[in-house]
């Protein structure tokens, strides 16, 4: 591919510095006092037009040079069962979203995880759709567009693979420094995964079943009783 055009960067842009910038400055808000149920469903109602609408204008930039979504990755793998290599890497970002909560149920982390998170059924059903907007979204733009765009731009795939997953990492900025390292590591899993299969399928489908897994777990984290050692005790429940 060659160098990418002015409305290619653009895109880079938006993925790389405003998105991170946006996070970073939303970061106060959610480590304040958990909002309210309206609160937290108008704030997953924008996170679902945010993602469609920069993955729309992305799109939009691929076809205004003759490209579509398959000249980035999103096609079948090379084999049908490397599907299970993103569910393969659900270990690493869940056990690193597991170990930041555990020794410090009240961190920063929980707070952003406590506004982040559901706890009624219309909330969990807003969520599910943010969990698969995410998955497919995020992994056709930080992995599929960015890696491809950053490499052709620099000309070195190691660097797109290090400059679009720090992007990632910090567009989570808002989940205070724990949740900036888990979503870097699992972007760089990810990356990983969309290398060696040559295909965002497996990176969405991790990502999607990594989103829901890990609000389930850290949601019965939250709101286990807290021991005498300051971490969660008793039978977690939702």
């Amino acid at each position: 591919m060659s160098r990418p055009w002015p409305a290619a960067l653009l895109i880079l842009l938006i993925l790389i510095v405003a998105l991170p910038v946006n996070a970073l400055l939303a970061a106060k808000r959610f480590h304040a006092a958990p909002p309210s149920g309206r609160i937290k469903v108008r704030r997953y109602v924008r996170t679902i037009l945010i993602l469609w609408g920069v993955t729309g204008l992305a799109l939009f930039a691929l076809r205004l040079h003759g490209l579509d979504a398959a000249s980035v990755g999103l096609r079948p793998p090379d084999h049908p069962v490397q599907l299970a290599y993103g569910l393969l890497a659900l270990s690493a970002p869940l056990v690193a979203a597991w170990s930041g909560l555990r020794p410090t149920p009240r961190s920063d982390y929980a707070g952003a995880l406590r506004a982040l998170l559901p706890d009624e059924r219309v909330q969990w059903a807003w969520f599910l759709a943010v969990a698969v907007s995410a998955g497919l979204c995020e992994e056709f733009l930080y992995r599929g567009y960015a890696i491809t765009m950053l490499t052709a731009a620099g000309g070195s795939l190691p660097l797109g693979i290090a400059a679009s997953t720090l992007g990632f990492g910090f567009a989570h900025a808002y989940q205070g420094r724990t949740g900036v390292i888990g979503a870097t590591i699992s972007g760089g899993v990810y990356a990983a995964v969309f290398v060696v299969t040559h295909s965002l399928y497996p990176c969405m489908l991790g990502h999607i079943v990594q989103d829901i897994a890990g609000a389930v777990v850290l949601t019965r984290a939250l709101h286990a009783p807290i021991d005498a050692t300051g971490g969660p005790g008793g039978s977690p429940r939702l």
